[in-house]
């Protein structure tokens, strides 16, 4: 059976770790995935938005309509001006005289013409040309819902930038800082002018697109481990309880065979016909005490079952708290005068109220008593009872110089049938439910309690009880 459940541990654990694994390689996949379309969106807004700037120039729209009539005039008034008719030439002009490149050479012109033209081109501005690439390409980023920060500048071959949305200084170290990754390029002419655009930081761009699919996956693994981690913790404690309970039985079977037997043995003795009048009074008074000791134990079965029920009520009323600590030193008198103990009780102040139950607060303090006296191995065990007010709390105290329990058992020791272990054989007598009725009480009554001990030194209960 041990085997077998490590085995199926084991399993589910894989299972878990795999499901986590496949689900986190999902999301790189996605990712990288929309990281390739970005890519993509970006190139095609580029291409649109240097096709779109030369159709509008064609068509004479947009801004850089005006700039484009104005080279037209300059080359017709070049042309007329050495009295050409070769209407086929196309001057060349030239990109380091203006700044920009905007028509390619497609056949060779006369050197007087082109000079001519190049002097006259100098006055020109040519930024509309840039700005209307900008503008477009700005536009079919919106379209595609793409809001990334980019800057973009027109370059030439050898790096040199021409003209940029910010410092060319600052473009050129932000191209060379994102490198290939997050820079795109798209050539203008056959004189290697590019039109060059560099983002700032396309992770993050592309993580804010997916933040509901990371959200939903994130919840979904943190549901998944905390379902798997809360049914093997689950598990655990029904396997442990599974343990307790059958330590309990065990051990309460072997105490209710004890009495049953010792009666049984009694009133056999006291049915013979040999047994004279002061025996059969001894056997009586023998069976009587096993009688009562089977009671005690049905009572506490039956008290912690109620409690689990909530069918146990309280009976609050005020009273003084040195009366029932005085009933307390009579009822344990007999227990501390067997085993050569003392009980110290002190009250402060004398005249202390509180509204408690008394019959159950009285079994509280009598269990702790009785624990501090059966898990003591000195020759004169001490134990004290302290009562105070603390603020508007009862504040009742247990203190004994026992054995102690050791720190890793402190936290279980309220659980039913929860004994604190010592090899396979309990060698003080105990069903592990007194604690647990304990804590059942003080809670019932809207108070806490907690422990302090010291192996070898000695317990320390501390309850506290609203006086009101």
């Amino acid at each position: 059976m041990e085997r077998r459940f490590k085995l199926f541990v084991i399993l589910a654990s894989v299972s878990v770790v795999l499901i986590i694994g496949l689900q986190l390689y999902w999301l790189n996949n996605m990712y990288l995935e929309q990281k390739a379309r970005f890519r993509a969106d970006v190139e095609n807004t580029m291409t649109e938005a240097m096709i779109g700037v030369q159709m509008n120039m064609v068509m004479g729209k947009g801004k850089s309509a005006d700039l484009f009539k104005k080279i037209r005039n300059g080359i017709n008034n070049a042309l007329q001006k050495h009295s050409t008719t070769n209407t086929g030439v196309v001057i060349k002009y030239a990109a380091d005289s203006v700044g920009d490149s905007l028509l390619n050479e497609m056949n060779r012109a006369d050197a007087n013409i082109v000079l001519d033209f190049r002097n006259s081109a100098k006055s020109l501005d040519t930024s509309g040309f840039f700005d209307a690439y900008n503008e477009s390409f700005k536009t079919g980023l919106a379209k595609r819902n793409i809001s990334a920060v980019y800057q973009m500048a027109l370059i030439r071959l050898d790096g040199t930038v021409i003209k940029a949305t910010t410092d060319k200084k600052q473009f050129k170290a932000l191209a060379d800082k994102q490198g290939y990754t997050n820079t795109f390029e798209a050539p203008l002419g056959r004189d290697g002018t590019m039109l060059q655009v560099a983002f700032e930081d396309i992770n993050s761009f592309v993580l804010r697109n997916m933040v509901w699919v990371i959200a939903i996956s994130v919840l979904f693994i943190s549901l998944f481990v905390y379902s798997f981690v809360y049914l093997l913790a689950t598990f655990f404690r029904q396997k442990r309880m599974a343990e307790i309970r059958n330590d309990f039985i065990n051990n309460m079977t072997h105490e209710l065979k004890t009495p049953v037997s010792a009666v049984s043995v009694a009133l056999e003795l006291i049915g013979s016909t040999h047994t004279t009048g002061s025996a059969k009074e001894e056997y009586l008074e023998a069976a009587q005490s096993e009688l009562k000791r089977l009671g005690v134990l049905i009572e506490k079965v039956l008290n912690m079952a109620a409690f689990e029920k909530n069918e146990i009520k309280l009976h609050r009323q005020d009273m003084p708290v040195k009366q029932l600590l005085d009933e307390i030193n009579i009822t344990v008198k007999p227990a501390l005068e067997r085993n050569n103990a003392r009980l110290h009780i002190e009250i402060v102040p004398d005249s202390l109220y509180a509204s408690i139950d008394n019959v159950h607060i009285g079994n509280v303090l009598q269990n702790l008593v009785d624990n501090a006296l059966k898990y003591n191995d000195k020759e004169r065990p001490e134990i004290y009872i302290l009562a105070s007010a603390e603020g508007d709390s009862l504040k009742l105290e247990v203190k004994d110089n026992g054995r102690g329990i050791a720190p890793v058992y402190l936290a279980k020791i309220f659980d039913q049938f929860f004994r604190v272990p010592s090899g396979d054989l309990h060698e003080v007598k105990g069903y592990g439910l007194g604690l647990s009725y304990v804590k059942a009480v003080v809670a019932l009554h809207g108070g806490s309690i907690d422990v302090e001990s010291v192996q070898k030194e000695g317990t320390h209960f501390i309850i506290r009880i609203p006086r009101s």
